[in-house]
């Protein structure tokens, strides 16, 4: 099974000082170690979930109308778990957050 991209753990608020250069900590080394689980994560992004790692938790039936085991319904569920498909869907939601943030009709500071 796949797990959800997280950062890990041995990160701390203190590393994101901007007083400290770069090269010994601080925001650059927190953006590097992020690219670098990024990475680790996609890894394997070609390789597809395997469907009889998520079958268990299915109910039966979808809509009342699609079985556990309809073809319709694994490409679904397959798609969904896919690590590409997940950061695809995190990109949507970063680049409507931009598209907000632009588009706000905040008053001018005048």
């Amino acid at each position: 099974m796949s797990q959800p991209f997280v950062l890990s753990h041995d990160k701390s608020y203190d590393d994101l000082d901007s007083r400290k250069p770069s090269g010994t900590g601080g925001a650059g080394r927190i953006v590097k170690d992020f690219f670098l689980d990024l990475w680790d994560y996609l890894k394997d992004w070609k390789s597809l979930p395997d469907f009889d790692d998520y079958a268990p938790a299915l109910c039966d039936n979808a809509l009342w109308i699609l079985p556990k085991h309809s073809w319709l319904r694994v490409k679904l569920v397959t798609l969904v778990h896919w690590k590409v498909f997940e950061m695809l869907i995190l990109l949507a939601i970063l680049a409507n957050c931009v598209t907000l943030a632009l588009d706000s009709k905040a008053p001018s500071y005048q």
